[in-house]
């Protein structure tokens, strides 16, 4: 009985390493992980921040959002924002950018769309 104990006890310490290491690495992507996603709703009054996530950007595109503890260490292509808020690109519509130097303030200010 002892033995048969021993061996249950192996396997379950196998399934617990193997889920441990098995992590996603997500091929051809840009990740941005460990800032704090703004919630933008309900006209920027919303306190529903998300933390703790993982930005998974594929071709142009928000692929997906996941916890950022599933992310492998392998992973590539990845900015760490951590201490740093993400929110959705701003554009203001009552302005031209016929010229590099609109562009240049426009970037200065921290707006990229």
């Amino acid at each position: 009985m002892k033995n048969y104990f021993k061996l249950l006890l192996v396997f379950v310490l196998i399934g617990l390493l193997q889920s441990c290491t098995n992590k996603t690495v997500y091929e051809d992507t840009l990740v941005i992980k460990g800032g704090t996603i703004m919630d933008v709703s309900n006209n920027g009054t919303s306190t529903n921040d998300i933390k703790n996530k993982a930005i998974i950007i594929k071709a142009d595109t928000i692929f997906a959002i996941v916890d950022a503890s599933q992310l492998s260490k392998k992973q590539q292509n990845v900015i760490t924002a951590s201490g740093k808020f993400i929110m959705p690109g701003l554009t203001d519509g009552f302005t031209v950018l016929n010229n590099q130097s609109y562009a240049n303030a426009f970037l200065y200010m921290g707006i990229t769309d």
